[in-house]
This record gives C-alpha cells, structure tokens and sequence, in this order.
C-alpha cells in the first residue's frame, strides 16, 4: 500500500522549494508547504560562489529542523540538464526478457560505462498487443553524482525515498493536474535553465534551453544599473510595480529569445513526428510573474498559453496559508511533481537512487507486495496459570462445589469472564487506533474470515462459527461443542506497512538503515483449556491439538516463514477435567 504523506524537495539554484502532500483517499492535497532561500544563491552569472554547498547544507538542515522529514517518503530533484533522457523502441519480446533488452539498450545509447551510471527506465505504453513494438524513455545520470546528492540529504538527517530529474517530475504533475489527455507543451522558467516537455499522450520529449529567469534578472540590473539581487527582487514584485510596464519593456529582447528556442525546439520535435499537433502551452516558474507575460507570449506563439494560477485536480488543505501558496505556486511545480511520485500518483515512477543505497521500497513495488502475501516475524505468547497453584485450587474447588451440588469450575469461569472483559477492553481500545488503516486494505473483508477458517480447522471443526461485528475491528466469538479447548474471543487487526529507522556506521559513515515490514495481520486469541495432570502436559497438549496444526496453515507457513498472518497473543486459563 502506498505511502499516506510525501514531500517533494526541488533544489534550486536560489532557494529549496518544498511541499508535502497526504493521500486524502484517492485525492492528493496540500497539507505544507516551505521555501527556504539559499544564502548567495542569486549571485551574477560567472561569479564564483565557494559558499554554494555551504548554503546548501544550511538550508537542508535548517528544513530538517522545521519539519520532520520521517514517516513520509521523500522525493528530491535532480536539474534536467545533469540527467540524460533518451527515447527508444523495442521489439516485441516477453515480459520476462524486457529487462535484459532494456539493459542492452542502456549500454548502446548511454555514452558511459553502465557501472558508472544509475538508470532507470519509463515505459510509455503500458498495455500492448501480441507483436507491438516497447516504447521506452532511458534516464540515465552519473553515480558519482548521485553520491554526492544523497550525502547532502544524509547529512541533514533526510532520509531519500527517491531522486527524479526535474522535467520528469513536471511531467508527473502534467500528467495528473494540468494534461491528463491530449498533448501539450510544459514550459519551466527557472532560474539558471528553462525546461521544456513536450507531452504526446503518455511519451516525453524533454530539452534544457540556457534562456531563463538569470538572463532577464542580468538585463534589468544593467538596464537600471543595479546589483544583480535588487534586479532579482524587482523582477519578482514586477507584478505589483507601479513601473511594471517600464520593467517588461525591458525583459522584451530575452523573452524573444526565449520564444525563438520554443518556436525551434517544438519545430524539431514535430518533424520527427508526423501528424503531431498541440493543444496548448503551460508555462511555470517565477518569471510567469512578469505583468503582460501570458500576453506576450499568446501573441508570439501559435497556440493557447497557459500559466499556473490555480489547482484543478490536487486539493488545499484548510490549515494551508491561501495567499502564501498562491504566491509561491508558479514556482511549486516540479516540488509538487516530486511529491505525486512520492505517494505513488505519478505516471511515471523512475527512480535515479542506486539499488544498494535506496532507504525505501518504491511505492510501485510496495504496492505488489501489499497486493499479494504480507510477511511479518513474530512471537508466540502462551500465559499459562502455574500448574502447581491450579492444581491445588482446583481440588480446594472441587470438594466446596460438590459439597453445595454445584456444577466444577463455573466460580472459575465467571473469574476468568472478568478477567476477560478486561482484556477486551484493552483490545478495543488498540483496535480504534487501527480502524482507519483497515477499512482501506483491499482484502479487509476477505482475510479474517480465512484466517477464522484456519483456526477452526486447526481445532478440526469442533467449533461453531459465530462471528460478531462490532465498531471497530473485527470481533469473533466461538462457542465450544464439547472440545477440551474452547475459544472464548479472537480480535483481528490489521496493521499497515511499518518503517523501521536506525543510524549505523558503515565504512566510517553514518547511514540511515530503513526496515520495511510489510502490511499483515495479527490476531489475539484468548481461551479456555482443560487442565492435563499438570503445567508441562497442559502446555504440551495445547500445542500438539492446536498450536502445530494452525502453524501448518497456509495463512502463515511451516515454522512461522513468510507469514501474513501473525498470532501474536494466545492467553489460555486452565480448568479442572470433569
């Protein structure tokens, strides 16, 4: 099952732009949102900034400490221009051998040695027929790179589900927000580069133009003759500037520049392309600002222009600063791209962390994994009343009753009936907690009743069946027909993926080691069995007439391997053989 929460981390070149998302049934929405200015960041084109990777990791640990980053996946960014996207198509060829085909395909098309890469590849038909050709896209990107990238996140103590390249993530958003069918062109304005996607259905054709938000700042601080961060700040309020038709009068020459790569980039595109056409262009980023940009460019471009001014498919949480996410949402897309994936809604789930260092099973996978067996190790708890004492009671019980022609053991009983309630109540009260997580897992209402099954044939039928709804969770009662061990109550939970964190050294480093168990049941069971001369026999017979046999089933396998299913808790009384 899918991860509830995920945060999307985007690098740039002058802040880290980050939003978390929560899986409010099948929707996605908001739930926080931050951007976090790098120190230096916005620093004139060719001057050199020695401080970068020391603002950097300020500003990582300075988001560690705003929020903590466990218990949701995250998903940071690579820049599109230090990732290799390639389009390839291959034969038809079984499932089972697409694999080694798309490796071979790697070693051709990348320009590095496949030791010395991290790749990963999209498959944009899903579904095809019998003799129908694979289309791929290849992504590719140097490991040491990627090291480098992940020690940063390590460093700051936030531990990465995945890296994605940047225009992909934009892609993943198009996909489910702004273009869920059709084609369309998605334009990025950033900082340091603009990314262009060009979306034919479910296929992706990215490039990096050098034209973007830098260039236009460096106009304006030479235009009015000011330092490159006044420029920067006047370009971001252009909007609210009483000057702002001065301001992009000024910008015009760069955006005609801008609008000469587009009209050039999309025209090499359509004539690789036959009978391509395009329903619109979204265009994103900060520089979207600009007063009279969608003007200028639906002016200069032969297609409908659009900017990212609102939300159509991911919801707003109510404990969302409106006005601020307005503010900052032009520059939020690959940030809310990133976090799609990381909750498993994104078309497309590559992922550029190598295999060995990954902290989480992707959600594709995680998915499967919920979907077919859950596996749990576990412990078996017998609590059994010393059979010294029980023995010595039960004779003191027995000559009192007879003497008053009461039926043995029922004092007992109603003993253990209190004692019972007790420890439904502290079920309950674990059961309330869960009863969320259950109610979303596929096989909620199919796994109790097998595992009932189980439990009844362990004790060979013997029991009647008479299962119990209650409010929260799943209640069941037996009721016993003359077998020496009754049943009183069995509660089912189900428990969701559990994540467990440690810090380790490993070669001198200091790593973040995650254990992913995976979504199972447990099941408590509480009962009544026949006391047999004496503690040793009582525990022995428990065993062979119930215990090995519900360990034979195939909820949980032979010694307790790969189970789904868990019997954490067995609390047996004893009471005296008639």
């Amino acid at each position: 099952m899918a991860v509830q929460t995920a945060w999307g981390i985007d690098i740039g070149e002058s802040s880290i732009k980050a939003i978390k998302l929560a899986k409010v049934r099948e929707f996605a929405e908001i739930v926080d949102i931050d951007v976090i200015p790098l120190q230096g960041g916005s620093a004139q084109e060719g001057e050199e900034n020695i401080d970068k990777e020391v603002h950097l990791a300020t500003a990582l640990q300075e988001f560690s400490r705003r929020h903590d980053p466990t218990g949701s996946a995250i998903v940071a960014s690579l820049p599109g221009k230090i990732t290799l996207s390639k389009p390839a198509t291959l034969p038809p060829v079984e499932e089972s051998k697409l694999a080694d085909l798309v490796r071979l395909e790697v070693q051709q098309q990348i320009p590095f040695p496949i030791d010395e890469i991290v790749w990963d590849y999209f498959r944009c038909n899903e579904e095809t027929v019998p003799g129908q050709e694979v289309e791929i896209n290849l992504v590719a990107i140097r490991k040491e790179i990627v090291e480098e990238y992940l020690e940063r996140f390590e460093q700051a103590d936030i531990p990465i589900s995945a890296l994605q390249s940047a225009p992909i993530a934009l892609f993943n958003l198009a996909k489910y927000e702004t273009a869920p069918e059709g084609n369309s062109v998605i334009i990025d304005v950033g900082a340091e580069n603009t990314y262009l996607i060009i979306i034919n259905r479910d296929r992706f054709w990215l490039r990096t133009l050098n034209i973007a938000g830098r260039n236009i700042t460096a106009a304006l601080s030479e235009k009015f003759e000011i330092p490159f961060d006044e420029a920067e700040m006047l370009k971001i309020n252009a909007s609210t500037s009483k000057h702002s038709t001065k301001i992009f009068s000024v910008v015009k020459p760069v955006l005609h520049e801008l609008v000469g790569e587009i009209h050039r980039t999309i025209g090499f595109y359509k004539s690789t392309s036959k009978d391509m056409s395009f329903d619109r262009i979204v265009f994103m980023g900060n520089t979207t600002k600009l007063a009279g940009f969608e003007k200028f460019f639906g002016e200069n471009l032969p297609y409908k222009i659009q900017t990212m001014e609102g939300l159509a498919n991911v919801r707003v949480s109510r404990a969302i600063n409106v006005k601020a996410l307005k503010a900052h949402l032009p520059g939020l897309g690959v940030a809310m791209g990133l976090a799609l994936q990381g909750l498993g809604l994104s078309r497309c789930k590559v992922n550029l962390v190598p295999e060995e260092m990954r902290a989480e099973t992707s959600s594709s996978n995680m998915a499967m994994m919920i979907g077919s067996v859950c596996t749990l190790l576990l412990t078996i708890v017998l609590g059994f009343v010393s059979a010294g004492l029980a023995l010595g009671a039960s004779k003191t019980k027995a000559g009192l009753l007879d003497a008053e022609n009461v039926p043995p053991g029922i004092e007992q009983v109603m003993a253990w009936q209190s004692e019972l309630q007790r420890i439904e109540r502290k079920i309950s009260a674990a059961e309330k907690n869960l009863k969320e997580k259950t109610d979303n897992h596929r096989n909620a209402q199919i796994m109790p009743n097998l595992i009932f099954s189980e439990i009844n044939k362990a004790l060979l039928g013997k029991c009647e069946i008479k299962p119990l709804e209650t409010r929260d969770g799943y209640d069941y009662y037996l009721e016993s027909n003359g077998t020496d061990i009754a049943l009183r109550h069995i509660v089912i939970n189900y428990y969701e993926v559990e994540r467990k964190e440690e810090r380790v050294r490993i070669r001198g480093k200091t790593k973040t080691v995650v254990t992913v168990i995976p979504a199972h049941y447990r099941v408590f069971i509480v009962g009544i069995v026949e006391f047999q001369k004496d503690q040793i026999e009582t525990e022995k017979h428990i065993k062979a007439n119930f215990i090995d046999k519900l360990v034979k089933s195939p909820l949980t396998f032979k010694k307790f391997e790969n189970p789904c299913t868990t019997f954490t808790h067995m609390n047996f009384r004893t009471q005296k053989n008639n």
